[in-house]
């Protein structure tokens, strides 16, 4: 029914979302951390040096450096930053913004795949339901093409839609667009010479959707490492070049006594 519809739809779309919203999150921390790090903790560290008149290593050389760029320019760079966010979201808020971001979001990796399965689930419940209550298919692809999700898959269904009421079938324009799997070529070029089109869309759309649900699960898995590598990686290194000096001094000390 329309309504189950439309809470698979709503799930699928808070999966994916709470796919994306955590590294976003653990990144946008990290990021957060290491500034305050470079703002913060470094001029601790080369105020120490300095005194100390200790030889300096290019890690070091290169964190104190950008710790002093970060300091002296932030209004610059908070200006800037500022700048950039507010085109970015009103350059998104455009048609060919939003033709932008949509088709960024299918290239994302390890995300953009996910992201593309749940719009062809959507799409295909959404044309199989129409089909199914007894539309016609030119009125089906029109209605679907307004609730596909992806601008990028929406501007498909509208040549689909063309080359359709031009006399081409389903399959051929899906196909022609290169917007569409050839799962879902395949299972609706089946669908129409059996004349169970709808019944084929449906069966891909409860592909895609179970599709989705195992990858989110994956990502779920692989995500969380990976971002505690990355954070660990992040960190030790700005660590590690804080530490540089004192390491080399103490290898002097040694050196010095043998």
């Amino acid at each position: 029914s329309l309504t189950t519809h439309l809470e698979k739809a709503e799930q699928l779309r808070r999966k994916v979302k709470g796919a994306l919203a955590y590294p976003i999150t653990v990144l946008a921390a990290a990021f957060a951390i290491v500034v305050a790090m470079i703002v913060y903790i470094v001029p601790i560290f080369e105020g120490v040096y300095a005194k100390a008149n200790a030889t300096l290593p290019a890690p070091t050389l290169v964190l104190v450096g950008l710790s002093r760029l970060v300091r002296e320019s932030a209004i610059v760079t908070v200006l800037v930053g500022g700048f950039i966010i507010v085109a970015v979201i009103t350059a998104a808020r455009t048609e060919r913004g939003r033709d932008v971001l949509d088709e960024l979001k299918l290239r994302i990796p390890l995300f953009g795949p996910v992201i593309r399965k749940a719009v062809l689930a959507r799409t295909c419940r959404t044309l199989s339901l129409l089909l199914q209550s007894g539309l016609p298919l030119l009125e089906a692809l029109d209605i679907t093409t307004h609730v596909a999700g992806n601008r990028t898959v929406e501007r498909a269904l509208v040549a689909v839609e063309r080359g359709v009421r031009n006399g081409g079938t389903l399959a051929e324009m899906m196909q022609q667009t290169g917007a569409f799997t050839a799962l879902v070529t395949q299972l609706v070029a089946s669908g129409e010479e059996s004349g169970a089109l709808a019944a084929m869309l449906g069966k891909a759309a409860v592909y895609y959707e179970a599709q989705v649900d195992a990858t989110v699960a994956t990502l779920a898995t692989l995500v969380e490492p990976v971002m505690i590598l990355v954070l660990g990686g992040i960190a030790g290194s700005v660590i590690l070049a804080l530490y540089m000096p004192i390491f080399n001094l103490g290898q002097a000390m040694r050196g010095g006594i043998q």
